[in-house]
């Protein structure tokens, strides 16, 4: 008897399938907007990172999916089943190279698009213990005057699973 294999959307193949696959768009899309909780301009897939790579050693960005918006504001996609070490770090670095790749030579800063890293942990986000909501967004904001926030720059987006299922029923669209 052959035994049937089931494949989920937390598989890392099965993610990038389902959410990076050319032709795909309008699915990612409706998902990025319902974790942004606003519409965005339609979308584009298939980007890679544009940075150059100084040297061998120099640590690379391989993101599951890059999507890019008519204004080219960037998205990363990244499914993460396991936590690791320095995983916010690793994120936060991902997130300011996306950010800064877009720009050229003699290009205004003020021309730099926005990016937003969306990282769907299957366990606990280290550091959120703490925190009941399974949907965390990390921006810039001042210290003394959060209410100021510089969100249009860059923004990390962690949803945890293990939260989200302990709290289904008041998830709203993101479900």
């Amino acid at each position: 008897m052959t035994e049937e294999l089931t494949y989920l959307p937390t598989n890392d193949i099965m993610f990038k399938l389902i959410f990076g696959s050319i032709g795909n768009e309008k699915i990612t899309q409706k998902f990025i907007e319902s974790i942004l909780g606003k519409k965005i301009k339609p979308i584009t897939l298939g980007h890679k990172l544009e940075l150059e790579i100084p040297s061998p050693t120099s640590k690379q960005m391989v993101a599951d999916v890059i999507a890019k918006d008519k204004e080219q504001k960037k998205y990363v996609l990244e499914m993460q089943r396991t936590k690791t070490k320095g995983l916010l770090q690793r994120f936060l670095g991902y997130d300011c190279k996306l950010y800064v790749s877009g720009i050229k030579k003699k290009e205004q800063y003020d021309t730099i698009k926005q990016a937003t890293l969306i990282v769907i942990m299957e366990e606990p986000f280290p550091g959120l213990e703490k925190i009941k909501d399974y949907h965390t967004v990390i921006d810039l904001a001042i210290k003394a005057h959060t209410e100021i926030e510089f969100n249009n720059v860059i923004q990390l987006h962690i949803i945890e699973l293990e939260k989200y299922q302990e709290q289904k029923k008041s998830a709203g669209k993101i479900e």
